[in-house]
């Protein structure tokens, strides 16, 4: 039987939930939080990125990421510039203050992940990375799948004079 305890998203969650605590700690005196840093590293490792791509990449949602641009660009970190072929589209990248300030950020949360897996060798880490990315792909594909979600579907919400009866009799 499920034991959520004991659960696999239970541990990762707990893993990742510590991870980002202890990591935003260390960011507050930069005036980031995780979320802002996903974005800095995300635009340092692959610049003049769109708002979509960036969100993939980061896994921040869009509109969580256009206010976190905003106050990016606000802070002088990053810079927008309209898409040329298409004006509804903006590219993202680094300013040179934000590309100053990435080494910094990224060799603290190197710090983090090497002492996190300080117990785990080089080899063993290439095995849990690829491990983690194919539990990815996996749900990718039960997003995607004719079945959807394996969840049971919701009972459908009654509405009207129809629903007031049926609450007087349950």
């Amino acid at each position: 039987m499920y034991r959520f305890s004991t659960g696999f998203a239970y541990f990762i969650t707990k893993v990742v939930t510590r991870y980002a605590g202890l990591f935003e700690r260390d960011l507050a005196a930069y005036g980031f939080t995780v979320p802002m840093y996903r974005v800095l590293a995300g635009l340092w490792e692959k610049g003049d990125q769109q708002l979509g791509e960036l969100s993939a990449m980061t896994s921040v949602e869009l509109s969580t990421l256009s206010r976190l641009i905003g106050a990016m660009k606000r802070n002088g970190i990053v810079s927008r510039a309209r898409v040329e072929s298409d004006e509804r589209s903006i590219r993202l990248n680094l300013t040179a203050k934000g590309r100053a300030l990435a080494p910094k950020l990224m060799a603290i949360a190197t710090r983090y992940e090497d002492f996190a897996v300080q117990l785990l060798g080089d080899d063993q880490m290439a095995i849990v990375r690829r491990n983690l990315a194919k539990l990815y792909e996996n749900l990718e594909q039960l997003e995607h799948s004719a079945d959807g979600p394996l969840s049971p579907p919701r009972r459908p919400v009654q509405r009207g004079r129809t629903a007031h009866r049926n609450k007087r009799t349950a």
